[in-house]
């Protein structure tokens, strides 16, 4: 096919396979750029390769003018394409805008934007370059084995473009595996590469001949693939080395951008290598690699028939069960039918029996009353006798072996079941016989009759009700035989029909992708020429492009640093500034990387200066309901935004978020609970268990409720449990008036889980995020892990009380979990708050309340608190006094906590990190001017001490310190334990107090309402204690790798005095889910000692009280036992497994930094050039002076 040809071919094949894969964004994308390259016949030729190998380099060699930066560590962060043209520089966002640069440009500054990775994506360079030739582009792509991970994929996502690839390496690092891998992976994809091995004039003929050398790599790159005439041997510096095969590198490509259909040829195989990557990504998706539609279909009729056995044996299970009753019932009912009770004979005795039962009927003149009632009694014997045999005869006995026959049917084996018919008769009673004689009845044959038909009627009636019972019984009997089956035929057909419909979807699935493989391959493989309008689909899908703009540029770092030498007056002032601080350590990180054996630290530099740049905190609001933390929150906003706070059991957590680009200032998200959590706060308040909301509504709608709290609780719960199927778990955006509705109306509050409030302030501008959280004194199970969870992971905790009732027991309990906790806090980073401070009448007064506080806080071990009086409404009024009012202090002290305090842990560690890196980096220039011998010495020297280190290092065991862990935890909860048992009397006065006596209810009733507040509390207190536990061990954890940290970075200096290393931050330690079981462990064995109550009087007024108290104490402290004994075994597990695993992360870091202290040193001992350290050096000492670092 001709050149000509073959392009008129691949524009529609190419067009058409975009209309087919355009559902993948990146690959449809690819194709967009590769029909265009085909219609403008554009030939692309690729540098890539490792980074400071010398490409940009060789591409400014090529086109005669230094464009692209040269730098030892990588500096193209992005594609650069390079054409000749009209003078331009259009750059490729990260959003996808082609921004054409306006006005006048230095090369410089194109430099600078090729180093703006993050930013620029691709940069297309035009200019009157007399080296290139039209319609010819290089292309320089990001070295593929920089250390960050977006080169490689700048690199690997233009080289579809490539007509000719030049794959870059410097001469000591050919022959990697990455190399290898990379250029096989280009030959498979039908790409024309050729390897460049540069920076030849490193060779040294006395170490290995050069032939040798290039018989090597020639062998290896031959395995995979690539012929030995596409390598090629370069020098940059010394142009004539005699292996510098230059010259010979510009005649190929001179060669091949004259050949003709190199561009035709490349995008028929790029236009097959998409498709293929496409359709393997595509199958990998629908996971439908090496599936056969023939095997499918054969296991979708296996399946179908044994569906098709396992519903035909489920029905006729079910049927056979379902028939016992009906068949039995029918069969009684025709048994009674045809029961001849009362024949011809009987009937005589009926008529008799009547005649006596009229009144008037008397027997004999002389002792006729007793003579009468004998023949009354004789009558009636003779008709229930014989009533009673013809029963037995026409009824029982056939009932009987009814029966009988069904349970031998049905293979009933019960022996219980089986004795009962054996014993089972049917009696009547003599009562029918006097109950059936209707009033005014009369002693003839036609009453007799109808007697007869009465009596017989009546019999039957109760003779069926007593075998009803028997039927009713061996049908349980057949379902309880037959459940197992049936059960196992349910679960057979749900499976089989589970597994059929996969099959046949994935049938499905299959078919369709066949069918869109052989569309795509017949177009991409010239199979097809398909049916397009070619000029429709241009005008649908043009090339894009650029608009004029400006990008910010970013300075270089040498450029940085002199500007801000130069700026630099008063160190230790900017040293305080984070922001600037920041902006050195990123400029050291950036000095630092590509240094071999400096990676580790630039990286760690990195993330430091990122986490100060891009600051985000969390402030936690916490106090009692009522003690004005929403109008603290909304003084601190400087605007009413927060209103007031709902009930306990309603509160939903409210965030005052920074705004973002999607979440503008104002916006408002209500997240509503999902149904699975709405009833599990049910179920915590209400102690129900509920599957599901209609379940739920039922069992509360049979409760009264209480306490006046739970019954202010049932209607709204009961509202909003018809509506949670509709929202549960959504998200919803809402306006302010809507907002403080779901917040203000408690049926809608009690849905929601959390409202985020996007708000511009100066508050959420400086990275803070307000999170108003359900007030202190909810015992709610969900709001204490909440509050649990901010106490924890809060930067900063606000605690807010009123001035007119301060630390009320919610306040209390919160500030005893405080007390708990505030020794593991790695600082101080509580502030308390005194809202309403303008209610006082004095200064005397203020101080009085806040040395009242001081004291309750004291109790709870709270020493030298934050303490400020405000008055929040003031504040929003602007009207405060200043005299009185600390909330100006308060905002200055906070704001220097979260801007400096937070931060200083993390500056000293950047700061140690700037020293070591300074300290190595000299030591390599040290290094480097030592003679070849005793470099030769430190080499083995080095090598010794790392092999050493690294051995100390492998062989550190935990077992020591896994055993004092254990220790720890058994001794923690050993003290929950003792202060449980010492906290049980207040808790018992707490609950048995005299106010829950009064009222409508029996002491019964109270007591057991009593008792069940107390076991609420008991658990509640536990809950508080495992959770400052947890906090401890996390610290008792972080204690311990200090202790190994320490001890091995010892032992390391006694190796090498110059191994300093620093403590890495490793991996957070979640907290477990606490299960809290107590209340499962109490049975009625411990509130025995109620049983002792005799009345409130004697409760209260003598000793009966305390005795109860004691004695339940006594009772309870084996279910508290046994829940610490679970959380003990629990606690052991998950803190051992944390600090195993944290263990093998500290020693895996120091093992790192290990191989890179002897990776700089012993590579000093091998430089022959270190300029590029030297000028690195200077850098860093001009970073390290200007962040007023020692080095």
């Amino acid at each position: 096919m001709s050149t000509k040809t073959l392009k008129q071919h691949l524009l529609p094949r190419t067009a058409a396979v975009w209309n087919k894969i355009q559902d993948e964004p990146e690959t449809a994308d690819k194709l967009i750029e590769l029909f265009y390259k085909i219609q403008k016949n554009t030939k692309h030729i690729a540098f890539t390769g490792h980074f400071s190998a010398g490409k940009s380099t060789m591409i400014n060699m090529l086109i005669g003018e230094e464009v692209l930066p040269t730098s030892p560590i990588p500096t193209s962060a992005n594609v650069v394409l390079l054409q000749k043209g009209e003078k331009s520089v259009i750059l490729h966002d990260t959003k996808g805008n082609l921004i054409k640069l306006k006005g006048s440009y230095s090369i410089q500054q194109v430099k600078d934007y090729c180093r703006q990775g993050n930013e620029v994506l691709k940069i297309e360079i035009k200019d009157e370059y007399s080296s290139l030739q039209e319609n010819v582009v290089i292309m320089d792509t990001p070295g593929i084995d920089s250390t960050d991970a977006a080169h490689r994929m700048a690199t690997e996502s233009a080289l579809h473009l490539a007509d000719l690839v030049f794959y870059v390496t410097d001469y000591n690092h050919v022959q990697s595996e990455e190399n290898v891998a990379f250029v096989h992976e280009m030959i498979h994809k039908g790409k024309q590469i050729y390897l460049i091995v540069n920076q030849v004039d490193k060779h040294r003929e006395e170490e290995v001949a050069f032939s040798a050398f290039r018989a090597q790599i020639e062998m290896t790159f031959e395995a995979a693939g690539l012929p030995s005439d596409h390598v090629f041997y370069t020098s940059l510096t010394a142009l004539d080395h005699e292996h510098n095969q230059l010259s010979s590198v510009k005649s190929l490509i001179s060669e091949m951008i004259s050949k003709e259909g190199l561009v035709q040829e490349n995008a028929q195989n790029t236009l097959i290598s998409l498709s293929s990557d496409y359709l393997g990504q595509k199958e990998e998706d629908l996971e439908l690699k090496e599936i056969s539609a023939d095997e499918l279909l054969s296991q979708i009729g296996s399946v179908q028939k044994e569906l098709d056995t396992s519903q035909a044996a489920l029905k006729n299970l079910s049927d056979s069960i379902s028939s016992v009753s009906a068949d039995l019932r029918d069969q009684l009912d025709y048994i009674l039918k045809n029961a001849n009770l009362i024949p011809f004979e009987t009937r005589s005795k009926a008529e008799r029996f009547i005649e006596a039962s009229l009144p008037g009927f008397k027997v004999g003149l002389f002792f006729s009353k007793a003579k009468t009632a004998e023949e009354q009694k004789k009558r009636e014997t003779e008709l229930f006798e014989d009533i009673s045999a013809h029963l037995q005869s026409q009824i029982a006995w056939h009932v009987n072996e009814l029966l009988k026959k069904k349970a031998a049917e049905h293979e009933i084996s019960s022996p219980d079941f089986l004795q009962m018919l054996q014993d089972f008769s049917i009696k009547t009673d003599a009562a029918l016989l006097h109950s059936s004689v209707q009033k005014g009845a009369t002693a003839n044959a036609q009453y007799t009759l109808t007697y007869s038909n009465d009596l017989s009627d009546s019999v039957k009636k109760d003779a069926k009700k007593q075998v009803l019972p028997l039927i009713e019984q061996m049908e349980q009997h057949v379902k309880n035989q037959n459940d197992a089956e049936l059960q196992a035929l349910f679960s057979d057909v749900s499976k089989r029909t589970e597994k059929l419909e996969a099959l046949n979807e994935l049938y499905r699935r299959l078919i369709g992708f066949e069918q869109l493989k052989n569309d795509v391959m017949e177009l991409a493989a010239q199979e097809k020429l398909p049916d397009l309008d070619l000029a429709e689909w241009i005008t649908e899908h043009p090339e894009k492009t650029a608009s004029e703009g400006t990008l910010e540029q970013k300075q270089s770092v040498s450029r940085k640093i002199e500007k801000e030498s130069a700026e630099k007056t008063h160190v230790q002032d900017q040293t305080a500034d984070q922001a600037y601080f920041a902006d050195q350590i990123a400029a050291a990180s950036n000095v630092l990387t590509g240094i071999p054996g400096f990676q580790q630290l630039s990286a760690s530099l990195r993330t430091k200066a990122e986490s100060l740049q891009n600051k985000s905190f969390t402030v936690a609001l916490f106090g009692a309901f009522s003690a004005g933390k929403s109008s603290f929150a909304n003084a601190l906003l400087g605007e009413k935004l927060l209103p007031s706070s709902p009930t306990p059991t309603t509160a939903a957590i409210n965030k005052i978020k920074p705004p973002a680009m999607d979440k503008p200032h104002g916006m408002i998200e209500v997240k509503f609970k999902t149904e699975r959590a709405f009833l599990e706060e049910i179920s915590d308040i209400f102690s129900i268990e509920a599957v599901s909301a209609e379940d739920a509504r039922m069992k509360l709608a049979g409760m009264k409720g209480d306490s006046e709290r739970l019954k202010s609780l049932l209607p709204l719960y009961q509202k909003a449990l018809s509506e949670i199927g509709s929202i549960s778990g959504k998200t919803i955006a809402a306006n302010r008036e809507e907002y403080k509705e779901y917040v203000a109306n408690e049926e809608k509050a009690c849905t929601v889980e959390e409202v985020v409030i996007y708000f511009d302030s100066p508050l959420t501008q400086s990275g803070i995020t307000i999170v108003d959280t359900p007030g202190a004194d909810s015992f709610n199970s969900r709001h204490t892990e909440v509050a649990f969870d901010y106490i924890k992971n809060a930067d900063a905790i606000l605690f807010v009380t009123y001035y007119n009732h301060p630390f009320s027991k919610g306040d209390r309990e919160f500030l005893k979990q405080l007390g708990r906790v505030k020794d593991t806090f790695s600082m101080d980073k509580m502030f308390f708050i005194i809202n309403a401070i303008d209610l006082a009448g004095s200064n005397e007064e203020i101080e009085l309340v806040k040395d009242y506080i001081r004291d309750q806080l004291l109790t709870h071990e709270i020493r030298h608190p934050r303490l400020y009086g405000i008055s929040s409404m003031q504040e929003l009024a602007k009207t405060a006094d200043p005299l009185q009012s600390e909330f100006g202090v308060m905002k200055e002290e906070f704001h220097h906590f979260m801007n400096h305090d937070l931060s200083a842990s993390m500056i000293q560690s950047a700061k140690l990190e700037l020293s070591i890196a300074k300290q190595q980096l000299q030591s390599v220039l040290d290094a480097a001017d030592s003679d070849q011998e005793k470099r030769e010495l430190e080499i083995k020297t080095l090598t010794a001490q790392r092999e050493k280190v690294l051995s100390m290092l492998n062989a550190a065991t935990q077992n020591l310190r896994e055993k004092q862990l254990e220790q720890e935890v058994k001794e923690q909860l050993f003290y929950v334990k003792q202060r449980t048992m010492l906290r049980f009397p207040d808790l018992f006065k707490e609950a048995f107090h005299p106010g829950a006596f009064g009222g409508s209810k029996s002491p019964k009733e109270v007591l057991e309402d009593c008792y069940q507040d107390l076991l609420a509390s008991l658990q509640f207190y536990v809950l508080q204690e495992l959770q400052a536990v947890t906090l401890r061990l996390e610290k008792y954890v972080h204690s311990l790798l200090s202790d190994a940290f320490k001890q091995a970075a010892r032992e390391m200096l006694m190796h090498n005095g110059q191994l300093r290393t620093s403590m890495p931050d490793l991996q957070k330690i979640e907290t477990p889910k606490i299960r809290t079981s107590l209340k499962e462990h109490v049975t009625n064995e411990e509130k025995q000692p109620l049983k002792k109550f005799k009345n409130t009087k004697a409760f209260f007024e003598k000793n009966e009280k305390k005795q109860i108290s004691e004695e339940l104490q006594e009772k309870l402290a084996l279910p508290v036992s046994i829940q610490l004994t679970e959380s003990e075994h629990q606690f052991k597990a998950y803190y051992g497994e944390k600090l195993r695993e944290a263990s093998k992360e500290l020693n895996g870091n120091l093992v790192l930094q290990t191989e890179s202290f002897y990776e700089v040193l012993l590579s000093a001992y091998t430089l022959e050039d270190v300029s590029s350290y030297e000028r690195s050096n200077e850098m860093l000492e001009k970073i390290l002076s200007a962040a007023g670092v020692q080095s």
